[in-house]
Order: C-alpha cells, then structure tokens, then sequence
C-alpha cells in the first residue's frame, strides 16, 4: 500500500550518502551538495541562500537532556537564535523507556534538538525509535535537517517512517503539522529563525504583533502544507511519545484529538510532553489587548479551545495551568506526563 504521507523536500535515501560538500566550501560548516540544493529550493535563490548560510554558528556541543544529561549532541543555529544557550527542557522520563519501533512525534521541531536528543539517546541505549517531525519555516527547517546531518541521523521517507526501517530515523516534514491536511501561511525572517508566526490560509490575521514588524527583519510570507498528525499516526497504533511546542497551535491541535487519538489514555500515548501557553486564555490579550501582541492566536484559539485543553491535560494527570510566568512575561509551562 501506498504511503498516504507527503514526501520529504529531498529523495528519500538520506542527505548524508551524498558527501560531496564542493558547494558548501566557504561556509561556517560544510555539508552534501543535496542538502545544499534543499537550502537554496527553501530559499528562492542562491544568493539568499548563501547570505543566510554565512550567518550559521559553527556546531557546538550541547548537553541533552535538561537536569542529567545523557549526552552530547552537535548543533548549530543562526547567529539570532539563543536556541544553543540552554538544553532542551523536556525531562529524560519523557523518552527513557522507549522501546524498540516505537513511534515519536516533534510538533514545532525548531532546529531538532528535542527528536535529534531522543533518537541519539535511544540509539545509544541500541534502541531504534521513529520520529514524525514537523517545522515550517524555511531556515528553520534547513537548520533541522543540518542538524541531523551533523549527527548522523537518517532521514526517513514517509514510506520508511510507515514500517519502521532497521535503526529508525527521523521522517522531516516540512510543513506545519496539526489536525487537519491544507495548507498555512507562515510569516517568517530570514535574518532570526526565532522570529515566525503561521496562520491558516486564507484567513491572515488583522495585525501582526509588533515584534513582527522591524523592517530590518525583512519579513516574508510562504504558504506551506500541514498535516493532519492524527490521519498520519492512524495506520500506526500507538504512540510511544507525543510532543509537542508549537508556540500557541496546541489550542488548535490538541482538541481535535478527541474520537481519534486518545490523549488521555498512557496505554494509547504512553508519554505525552507539551509546552502550554496557557496566556492565550487573557481576552486582553486576545482580542488584541496589550498592544496586539497575542493577535495572531486570537484568530485561532477560542474559549472552547482553551477549556477543551484543560480538560484533556487533567483527565491524563497533567499538572494543571501555571499561576506564575516566564517567557517575556507569558505563562507558559512544559509538563510531562
């Protein structure tokens, strides 16, 4: 049978067989000429390819996880990104007893430290696990497959991530990914992976949060395809872990599960991890309120939404919605359970 999966942005044989890094020379790291093309498809040209590229760090090692790391992963960023400052803040319960084919998710993939840290862990452990990763913003996604070169992690075809190849790998969407196929605009800068939105096509949101709109940054708009993560993990059963951090989509995302994979159940998802931006729930904030910073989300989200994730996070045992805040004064939280 057919996958019914969009393919991978690049053939389905891994971008580290083609050591061939002619076209890369010059640059901050050098890498295959295949996963150069893929940079220069994502960003239009050449040219803009070669500018953002010169602005990577060179790789360095991070520790993973957060707390007691269980080892040392090579990554980079872009010169904007404070993504290397700190190690990814999910706690080693999330994945330490994944078992051999077990399926993982990475929703808001960012540059790979979460699923690359979770595949190298388990391999090292000599347990294969498969990756179902999901990032839609065009230097971002170029940094994650980088990322996994770098590493040595296989990049899976949707067909591969369907029947579990030998050694595992990570299937690399490019795209948003949450419950529904279509397709979502996402508003991105060249200059700072960090800085992006997406909105679904068709419905652009009134305003962009101020922080959107340095005429430095020289925003851009792409529309990119979105998966329907539920339709995706179907054919598949269960799940071994289920992430998922994708800046405000899990009000979208999360309660669409309902009737079609249950969250709520550990036999069903045996681990669940999420960073909840439980701000979304201050109507100032969402009707546009201190000073339109949340505009975006308020397009999206709803009351609804918000009490349909509280209820899914307390009926699997979740601690329930932060009182204090973090992130620039947002109340955000990463659970586990």
């Amino acid at each position: 049978m057919p996958s019914t999966l969009p393919p991978t942005p690049v053939p389905p044989t891994p971008v580290q067989s083609a050591e061939n890094p002619e076209k890369s020379a010059g640059l901050p790291v050098t890498f295959p000429d295949d996963l150069y093309d893929l940079g220069v498809e994502l960003f239009g040209s050449e040219s803009a390819f070669q500018e953002f590229a010169a602005g990577l760090t060179k790789p360095r090692m991070v520790p993973f996880p957060a707390g007691k790391p269980q080892l040392q992963i090579k990554l980079l960023a872009d010169n904007n990104d404070n993504t290397l400052a700190r190690p990814p803040e999910y706690p080693a319960r999330a994945f330490d007893d994944l078992q051999d084919g077990e399926v993982v998710t990475d929703i808001g993939t960012n540059i790979g430290d979460f699923c690359i840290g979770v595949f190298l862990a388990r391999r090292a452990k000599g347990v294969a696990v498969r990756v179902l990763a999901g990032e839609p913003v065009p230097p971002t996604y170029f940094i994650f497959r980088l990322n996994m070169y770098l590493n040595d992690v296989p990049a899976l075809s949707a067909a591969e991530f369907e029947t579990m190849p030998p050694g595992g790998g990570i299937y690399p969407f490019f795209g948003a990914v949450g419950a529904a196929d279509g397709e979502m605009i996402v508003a991105y800068s060249r200059k700072s992976t960090q800085n992006a939105a997406t909105y679904p096509a068709g419905t652009p949101p009134k305003d962009l949060p101020s922080a959107f709109k340095p005429a430095e940054m020289k925003w851009r708009e792409k529309t990119v395809p979105m998966l329907d993560v539920y339709r995706a993990l179907a054919p598949l059963g269960k799940v071994g872990l289920f992430k998922i951090d994708c800046e405000g989509c899990e009000f979208v995302t999360l309660p669409e599960s309902v009737g079609r994979l249950d969250l709520t159940s550990k036999e069903t998802v045996r681990h669940f991890t999420a960073e909840i931006h439980w701000n979304s729930a201050d109507p100032k904030r969402r009707q546009g309120g201190a000073k339109g910073k949340d505009s975006i989300a308020a397009n999206v989200n709803s009351d609804e939404s918000w009490r349909a994730v509280d209820k899914l996070l307390r009926n699997r045992g979740c601690p329930g919605k932060p009182t204090g805040g973090r992130n620039n004064g947002f109340e955000v939280n990463i659970m586990t359970c």
